[in-house]
């Protein structure tokens, strides 16, 4: 009914007794450290006598090449490619070898395959390596703080995006503008500037890959072999030794056979794609080149750069990730992933500016946070009422104590309660360190929560007792008698791993209070996305309301948008779910995803929409333009229908 199934498994070890376990584990354990060691020394060896800069140019362009089909991303070779944070593992390797010891020759056939076979152990093993026989004696808290810790480090390895390229871009730009005067004093450059540059390197790399596709498309339908010759070699401009002996030679061949070494041939030319001039970068962009220089040096290495760097902990703590660029002379420098400043912009400036005024970088971003979300708030109500960094005092057990909420919105008898927490997520956090981890998990994901839940609780007494008098009354401004609910939604501005979607997580780990109530909580890019995907502030409301109900009953592996693209296909209609098995949704986002990543070269692109019947739809609308007294719940009432049941609802009238 709602398009998840559920699979019961028998345990492996259900019948082997734990000494028995605990050898399986050890021996397993052994294997994955040889594994380990054997893949990292015989990677090595390749990436020092091959032209590294042509395997990292192949890795990119075979395994992260995105294209458009039925509106849809599709990734070129999709279902045997790396991830990009095996390739950026792979580019850190490379800037460990010391530059004397860098051969550059032509890899042979077999070397990228080898390459990419070796990068997809070595990520594997490093995983397993740590799986010691001592966790199967650890008790249920010390196994899910052990659970928790290397969920969050597998999404600091592997997950890279936290709001859409758009969005990124956006963001960024609104909290680094504010530092641009501290970036241009210390380093020569602003915000702007280096968000300019690298979304131009991505842009240009992208422009010479498509020109590359077409030229092989265009090569592909050549059924003549002197013909596939002939053009291939006024495409590269003759550019081939020994030209005379190796035509006579191919033109002997089949056209198959000619195509085959064309494009093993082109791809020799894969480094042009990430090979960048500074001189140009300047011209095209209008920007002084001494700008350029000083941010190819701020974010790049020089060969070798990494060599005392322990191999342990790029995994974790890439070098790279705020400096992917590679120095190649005064004149040109290699960055075959652009696209990864971005994924780290946060990390990147933060690093640049924390070392200037840290202090007020923290200010900048908590001001921010603050007035995104009012704004953000009020683009779906623009007429209700907002109140922002409202004080107001409780009186807990005789001692009266002030706090302070970020924003409020009241909209129709529903009032709903915004906590914006800016802290910055410690990189020994990300990398699952526990005592950090617990403590950025309290800071970040729990004192919010618990914050707004004081607030909730204090607004319910207070309309089940009206004739209580409190300054709260005064400073709402409202009938508290119409209220009909509370709502609470806790904001980050960094992106937690997940951990803020997925709070369960972390139930059997000691760390949350006996007592706590979970709320919607979410990074400031999905939150901004949420406004925007639905049209209608009671789709809105509505989500809200079921993702507070569904967080409190059932569990679920997935993110934000997961859950927003599921609420499109059932409206979080849950009830047939067994909250005994974890619902898998991760992956649903995907319809999301694509229509934000296609809406920038096709605005016309139709929206992903919740599945409604006209009938109750038309309701709806009707609803909405009239705004009767109560038509928020009007409308929720109304979502809470399968969209199956409203079909069977309109059969029946």
């Amino acid at each position: 009914k709602n398009g998840s199934n559920v699979h019961l498994m028998k345990m492996p070890f259900a019948n082997i007794s734990a000494e028995k376990r605990k050898e399986f584990v050890k021996v397993f354990q052994e294997e994955n450290i040889k594994i380990f060691e054997e893949s990292l020394v015989e990677l090595q060896e390749l990436l020092s006598k091959y032209n590294p800069l042509l395997i990292l140019s192949f890795l990119t362009n075979y395994n992260l090449m995105a294209f458009t089909h039925n509106n849809e991303i599709k990734i070129l070779g999709e279902e045997y490619r790396i991830n990009q944070s095996d390739i950026e593992i792979c580019q850190a390797l490379i800037l460990q070898i010391n530059s004397k010891e860098l051969k550059f020759e032509i890899p042979l056939g077999n070397t990228y395959n080898k390459v990419q076979e070796l990068l997809g152990k070595l990520t594997l093993s490093n995983h397993y390596k740590q799986m010691a026989p001592e966790i199967l004696d650890m008790n249920d808290e010390e196994s899910a703080i052990k659970f928790t810790q290397e969920y969050v480090k597998m999404h600091t390895q592997t997950v890279r995006n936290w709001g859409s390229f758009e969005q990124v871009k956006i963001i960024s730009s609104e909290i680094y503008e504010k530092c641009d005067e501290l970036l241009i004093n210390n380093y020569g450059f602003n915000s702007s500037n280096v968000i300019c540059v690298f979304n131009h390197l991505i842009k240009k790399s992208e422009k010479m890959a498509n020109v590359r596709f077409e030229n092989l498309q265009k090569l592909s339908k050549i059924k003549n072999s002197k013909n596939l010759l002939d053009y291939y070699l006024e495409l590269i401009n003759n550019e081939i030794q020994d030209k005379d002996e190796t035509y006579q030679y191919m033109i002997l061949k089949k056209p198959k056979e000619v195509l085959l070494w064309i494009m093993s041939h082109y791809d020799l030319r894969l480094t042009d794609q990430y090979t960048f001039n500074i001189d140009n970068i300047a011209d095209e962009l209008n920007i002084e080149k001494s700008v350029i220089i000083n941010i190819v040096k701020n974010f790049g290495f020089n060969f070798g750069e990494l060599e005392s760097f322990q191999t342990e902990h790029i995994f974790l703590g890439n070098p790279i990730w705020s400096k992917p660029i590679i120095l190649l002379s005064n004149d040109e420098f290699f960055c075959p992933m652009p696209q990864m400043f971005f994924s780290f912009i946060l990390k990147s400036f933060d690093n640049l500016i924390d070392k200037i005024d840290k202090e007020q970088l923290s200010d900048i971003k908590a001001e921010y946070l603050e007035n995104k979300i009012e704004e953000i708030v009020k683009s779906k109500f623009p007429h209700e009422n907002t109140i922002n960094s409202m004080k107001w005092k409780f009186d807990d057990h005789g001692e009266i104590k002030e706090y302070e909420t970020d924003l409020i919105t009241f909209i129709d008898n529903y009032i709903i309660i915004f906590e914006a927490k800016s802290g910055k997520i410690d990189d020994s956090s990300l990398r699952g360190a526990p005592k950090r981890l617990k403590r950025d998990i309290e800071k970040l994901l729990l004192e919010p929560n618990i914050q707004s839940k004081r607030l909730k609780d204090r607004l319910e007494y207070l309309v089940l007792n009206p004739e209580v008098h409190d300054e709260l009354r005064e400073k709402l401004n409202i009938d508290l008698t119409k209220v009909n609910k509370v709502l609470r939604v806790s904001i980050t501005l960094e992106y937690f791993a997940s951990l803020q979607s997925n709070i369960f997580e972390l139930e059997n780990t000691g760390w949350i209070p006996n007592d706590y109530e979970p709320c919607p909580t979410m990074n400031i890019a999905d939150f901004e996305t949420l406004y925007d995907i639905f049209d209608n502030p009671t789709q809105i409301i509505n989500y809200l309301e079921m993702r507070e109900e569904l967080e409190r009953h059932i569990k679920y592996k997935g993110d934000e948008l997961d859950l927003i693209a599921l609420y499109m296909d059932n409206h979080l209609n849950l009830a047939d779910i067994n909250p005994e098995f974890p619902l898998m949704i991760t992956g649903m986002s995907k319809k999301i995803d694509d229509y934000y990543e296609l809406k920038n070269t096709n605005p016309e692109i139709k929206k992903p929409v919740p599945k409604m019947n006209k009938y109750f739809e038309k309701i709806l609308n009707q609803v909405e333009d009239r705004k009767p007294d109560g038509w928020i719940q009007i409308g929720s009432i109304i979502y809470r229908l399968f969209p199956d049941d409203q079909i069977k609802i309109i059969n029946m009238l």
